[in-house]
């Protein structure tokens, strides 16, 4: 495997419809990308939940067969790093914790066996790992990777920069870890480059060298604390507070490759007590690879209708800057002037997070 980016894409209907964009464009074809997919609910797109289905069901419908159809590597993943006291909605709630019953004890949990669901698929890779948030239990990686090895050849093992307990779980994934393996560190919200981390790089480098491994550094640039802490940065103005340096840097610390969310926050919004309601945009976070910045650009009001945000980024400087070849052929700017040309559609939030997501990982696939 030869790669250089990992995005982070979410079970949900936007990032899916952004997903089989890029299969229908060939993006995951190429050598650059391999997408991680977090499976937070049964299914994405399911809209009857009475039905007489059983829940293995329909997520073997809704995964085994989605995934059947992508002849690239996906990295999958049945996050236990999400906080499931955190006002998330209840249906990732519902969906993890039953995932994630058992997951301690010498019986596999369910999301064990529903990995194994997925392993009729050749190009599937599971991930190994553990809830960060908890004491990290022994053998806990071992004992994953001993279930999954009999049904994959090839595993990721996901784990996260506790420095109280890191070094013993390396030891462990040293012990389990092949050359057909991936290894991923998950910084979460954590600055890669503070130096009390060069020691952890500096070990999984290592294990990378004898184990003939690959490796990957898993970057959070926007969260939702810089969101609110940069909610007066002007238009057409970046929000500097965003560090996606790792683009460029993530080679220097050792690793082979780099992941993140896509251009989008790595967060699963209110539960909203089970309201659907996605609201107008009122501005956009628009990648500017050439300035490796995010620029802020607010919503206009057109004609007294709903506010547009569109116009305001094909007007700008670093629009003109990825040029005609670009656009002609990014699925994220083709949606961006459509809605430029015609601003009675200007599209809500869960819209732009889909735009978003394709003119990131596209112009990653363009310039890396």
């Amino acid at each position: 495997m030869s790669f250089k980016y990992m995005p982070v894409l979410r079970s949900r209907e936007n990032e899916k419809r952004a997903f089989k964009n890029f299969f229908d464009n060939k993006i995951f074809s190429s050598n650059t990308i391999i997408p991680l997919i977090e499976i937070i609910q049964y299914s994405p797109n399911r809209k009857n939940t009475t039905d007489s289905k059983l829940p293995e069901e329909i997520f073997e419908e809704s995964y085994v067969n989605e995934f059947k159809n992508y002849d690239f590597p996906i990295i999958v993943d049945i996050p236990m790093y999400i906080d499931l006291n955190s006002n998330i909605k209840q249906k990732y709630k519902d969906f993890l914790s039953e995932m994630l019953s058992n997951s301690n004890k010498k019986t596999p949990s369910k999301r064990l066996i529903y990995f194994n669901k997925l392993s009729k698929l050749k190009n599937i890779i599971p991930v190994v790992s553990y809830n960060p948030n908890a004491p990290y239990p022994l053998k806990t990686i071992s004992t994953q990777e001993k279930y999954l090895r009999t049904n994959f050849n090839k595993i990721a093992f996901r784990v996260f920069v506790n420095i109280n307990t890191i070094t013993h779980i390396l030891n462990e994934v040293e012990q389990s870890i092949t050359s057909e393996d991936i290894l991923i560190l998950d910084l979460q919200d954590d600055d890669y480059k503070e130096t009390k981390f060069n020691t952890l790089f500096q070990k999984i480098e290592d294990i990378k060298t004898s184990k003939k491994c690959k490796t990957i550094i898993l970057n959070t640039p926007i969260t939702e604390d810089i969101i609110k802490k940069n909610k007066n940065v002007q238009n057409d103005c970046p929000i500097n507070a965003i560090d996606n340096s790792i683009v460029f840097s993530y080679k220097s610390f050792g690793f082979d490759a780099f992941g993140d969310y896509a251009g989008i926050k790595k967060y699963l919004g209110p539960d909203n007590n089970g309201n659907n309601y996605n609201p107008p945009v009122t501005y956009n976070i628009f990648y500017a690879y050439h300035q490796n910045k995010y620029i802020k650009f607010k919503s206009q009001t057109i004609n007294a209708s709903k506010p547009v945000v569109a116009p305001s980024i094909t007007k700008s400087k670093c629009w003109n800057m990825y040029g005609h070849t670009h656009h002609k052929n990014c699925p994220g700017c083709i949606e961006i002037n459509n809605k430029s040309i015609d601003t009675s559609k200007p599209g809500n939030w869960g819209t732009w997070q889909a735009i978003n997501i394709q003119h990131y990982i596209y112009t990653m696939n363009d310039f890396l």
